[in-house]
């Protein structure tokens, strides 16, 4: 299959950037590996710049239960200091913000493959990348976009979209010369 641009990971970037795109009349596929969205420690803290970019997607994260969060503390040994945060933050959990993220994105118009793994991805043309799934199914795009934890410039590469409605440079430019292959590690 082909669409214009193919996300690598379905988290909060791939959610983020599949939406902004397919509101922009791109065809957009986004594959996650994992088949439902579950519990995370990591992304549970949204600071007033995420609240924004939420808020734009259309995500009403005090809805989904997010707590606000007003201090920062620390502590240390027996002491510990206090001061209110200089910004809105809120408490969610993943579990809910995900769910919510690809609700989003399936109203988007984004086709969603959930529960498949990527073996490999390898540039076929100078303009043309595939995606070869884990049951041998293969997806192809003129781009890609790497949002899976690995990837360092995926939250960057969202908010651009976010903020002037095209998809960055950084997209092609994050990707390996070569091409890139990895396993998905067993279960």
């Amino acid at each position: 299959m082909q669409d214009e641009v193919l996300i690598l990971g379905g988290g909060v970037a791939g959610c983020a950037a599949s939406i902004a795109l397919a509101r922009k009349g791109r065809g957009v596929t986004l594959i996650e590996r994992e088949p439902t969205p579950r519990h995370k420690v990591c992304g549970e803290f949204l600071s007033g710049e995420a609240l924004e970019d939420l808020h734009a997607l259309g995500i009403d994260v005090a809805s989904l239960g997010a707590v606000p969060i007003n201090y920062v503390r620390l502590a240390a040994a027996r002491r510990a200091a206090e001061a209110p945060l200089p910004f809105p933050a809120a408490s969610l959990t993943r579990k809910a913000l995900d769910t919510a993220l690809i609700a989003e994105a399936v109203l988007a118009g984004v086709r969603i493959e959930r529960g498949r793994s990527v073996q490999s991805l390898s540039r076929t043309t100078a303009n043309l990348w595939r995606a070869s799934l884990d049951d041998g199914t293969t997806y192809e795009a003129p781009t890609v976009f790497l949002a899976t934890a690995s990837t360092t410039c995926a939250a960057t590469v969202a908010r651009r979209i976010l903020t002037n409605g095209s998809p960055s440079r950084c997209i092609t430019d994050c990707l390996p010369p070569r091409p890139l292959s990895w396993r998905t590690p067993p279960s």
